[in-house]
């Protein structure tokens, strides 16, 4: 995405659950998992539970890149077991 800080590092307030879910879909149409499992928890802490199912599809493939040491993988699947 080129940028210097992702932008779902920060808390995306105002932006609409919907955008959330796009943009979650869009990292993942282009294989960012990382950037699609942010996007989905963000929905879901807004009280999606679109956006729930979505990141907890992505679990098992984050879980592989966490295994091989992917810290932001690591992080959202802790994030995931945590519910």
């Amino acid at each position: 995405m080129g940028e210097a800080v992702p932008s779902w590092r920060a808390f995306p307030e105002g932006v609409p659950i919907r955008e959330l879910l796009e943009r979650g879909d869009q990292a993942a149409e282009i294989g960012d998992l990382i950037s699609a499992g942010n996007w989905y928890f963000h929905a879901k802490r807004w009280g999606s539970v679109e956006g729930r199912d979505k990141a907890r599809d992505l679990q098992s493939r984050l879980e592989v890149l966490a295994d091989q040491g992917d810290l932001d993988a690591k992080v959202l699947v802790a994030g995931l077991l945590l519910e």
